[in-house]
C-alpha cells in the first residue's frame, strides 16, 4: 500500500494464482468507506480518498479462496494513536490440553478510544 488520506492510495499484492480478490477499506469506527474487487494473480487498485478527512483507516486485501488476508492501517499518526491500559490475562498461564484446568484465559483491557480489535 502506498499513498495517504487525503489523496490517492494504491493497493498492490501478488496472489499465487488467478483468484477473485477484494480490497475493503474501513474508517476508525469500522464503517466501510471504499471497496474494489477483481480477478487475477495481481491486485492493483488505486483508491481516490482525496475528499476524505485525515485519520485512521484500515484495509484488508482478501480472496474467497483459502488465502490469508493482508491487513493494515492507513494514516492515524499521533492523532489516531491508540493506547492500551490495564492489560490482564487470567489465568496468566494457559495449558490447552482439555483437562479443564487453565484450558483458556480471559483477557481484559481498556482502550483510549473506540476501536476494532483483532486477536490472533
Amino acid at each position: 500500500m502506498t499513498g495517504a488520506v487525503p489523496g490517492l492510495v494504491r493497493f498492490r499484492a501478488r496472489l499465487s494464482s488467478a483468484l477473485p480478490w477484494t480490497v475493503d477499506v474501513q474508517d476508525a469506527a469500522g464503517s466501510p468507506v471504499a471497496s474494489s474487487a477483481g480477478l487475477g494473480p495481481n491486485v492493483d487498485w488505486t483508491w481516490d480518498a482525496s475528499l476524505l478527512a485525515p485519520g485512521s483507516y484500515s484495509y484488508a486485501i482478501s480472496s474467497e479462496e483459502s488465502v490469508t488476508p493482508a491487513v493494515g492501517t492507513i494514516g492515524g499518526g499521533a492523532e489516531g494513536a491508540l493506547s492500551v491500559t490495564g492489560l490482564v490475562a487470567d489465568p496468566e498461564t494457559v495449558s490447552p490440553n482439555e483437562d479443564d484446568i487453565a484450558d483458556g484465559t480471559t483477557i481484559t483491557y481498556t482502550l483510549s478510544s473506540a476501536a476494532n480489535v483483532t486477536v490472533k
